[in-house]
């Protein structure tokens, strides 16, 4: 597997890349702000947000069944995770925050606007 290093925010799409060993054919992770949201025609999607602060990532938009990302926090900014109107996010233990900088959560849902999150939180 590829080495990854910690390092400056430009570089942290390629850092996940190589993590994840992305290939031809896999999916690109996406690099943006948090307050963006996750919207419903991003199933497959890795976000990786870049947010030097704390801050909300919002799961907005019709959410069908068998819809998933990955939320991966590349900046310092932890990111809690929400449903906005319509969208219910289910959690183990009322985790729904990234546990730190390079943390990865996942989402998957169930059911249509019924979304499980799991990963390194807190």
């Amino acid at each position: 597997m590829p080495s990854v290093n910690a390092g400056p925010a430009s570089t942290t799409t390629q850092n996940v890349q190589a993590m994840m060993g992305v290939a031809a054919g896999m999916t690109t992770p996406i690099t943006r702000s948090a307050e963006q949201g996750l919207r419903g025609d991003e199933s497959g999607a890795i976000i990786v947000t870049t947010d030097a602060a704390p801050t909300t990532l919002y799961v907005i938009g019709k959410i069908q069944s068998g819809w998933n990302a990955m939320v991966i926090q590349g900046g310092a900014g932890q990111i809690t995770l929400a449903g906005a109107a319509g969208v219910t996010l289910l959690q183990a233990a009322g985790l729904a925050a990234t546990a730190a900088q390079y943390s990865g959560v996942s989402l998957y849902a169930i059911a249509d606007d019924q979304v499980v999150m799991a990963g390194d939180m807190q």
